[in-house]
């Protein structure tokens, strides 16, 4: 609950959030077993990083929250090519 609050001020205003608040969704980010949550954890420390200027540490959040999001996706190229082929 705590990680889903700080998303949102994540998002919608970064001098809310206190440094423990920040190490927190770091923390989130690498660690936390609900992947959705993790994922959005993600895209809020990208935001962060970005809003502080710390470019590539944020691309790279960024990048860590989009090859999660795409792990979660049920579509495969070669499952639905293969699917379509079968048709």
């Amino acid at each position: 609950m705590r990680l889903n609050a700080l998303i949102q001020l994540a998002d919608v205003r970064q001098a809310a959030l206190t440094l423990q608040d920040r190490d927190d969704i770091e923390r989130g980010a690498r660690e936390e077993n609900d992947l959705s949550l993790r994922i959005e954890l993600c895209f809020a420390l990208g935001s962060l990083l970005e809003d502080d200027g710390e470019i590539d540490a944020a691309f790279e959040a960024f990048a860590r929250g989009n090859a999660l999001k795409r792990s979660a996706m049920l579509w495969r190229r070669p499952l639905n090519n293969a699917l379509i082929s079968s048709l």
